[in-house]
C-alpha cells in the first residue's frame, strides 16, 4: 500500500511544483517536463510488476501532467503574458505531453510483453 501511496505521489507532484513555483520560466520549463515524465515513466516500468498497475499509474502521470501545464499557461497567461499565443501554446503542449506519455507507455508495454514471452492475442482464463 505504501509502495502504491508513493508511485502516486511521483506521478503528480513533481509536475505540480514545477507548474506552480516556476511558471514564469514559460516554454523553457515545460520543457523540463519531458525529462521528468521519462524518468516517472521509466520508474513505474522497473519497478511496478503488474501491467495493470502500470497503466493506471502512467494515466495518472497524463493527467496530472496535462492539468500542470494548464496551471502553468493560466499562471503565464494572468501575470506576464496576457495574449492568445500563450494560451495556444500551453494548449499544444498538452497535447504533446498526452501523446508523449501515451507513447512511451505503449513502448513500455511491448517490451513488457515481449520478455514475459506471451503472444499478444493470448487470451488469460
Amino acid at each position: 500500500m505504501k509502495k502504491k501511496i508513493v508511485f502516486l505521489l511521483l506521478n503528480s507532484i513533481p509536475f505540480f511544483l514545477l507548474s506552480v513555483f516556476l511558471y514564469d520560466g514559460g516554454i523553457i520549463i515545460d520543457l523540463l517536463f519531458i525529462p521528468l515524465q521519462m524518468t516517472a515513466v521509466y520508474i513505474n516500468y522497473k519497478f511496478i510488476e503488474s501491467n495493470k498497475l502500470y497503466i493506471l499509474f502512467n494515466i495518472i502521470l497524463i493527467i496530472s501532467s496535462v492539468i500542470s501545464l494548464r496551471i502553468s499557461t493560466q499562471m503565464y497567461y494572468n501575470n506576464i503574458s496576457s495574449d492568445a499565443e500563450t494560451l495556444a501554446v500551453g494548449q499544444f503542449a498538452g497535447y504533446i505531453a498526452t501523446i508523449f506519455i501515451g507513447i512511451i507507455s505503449i513502448i513500455g508495454l511491448v517490451i513488457r510483453k515481449i520478455r514475459s514471452g506471451t503472444s499478444f492475442n493470448k487470451i488469460e482464463k
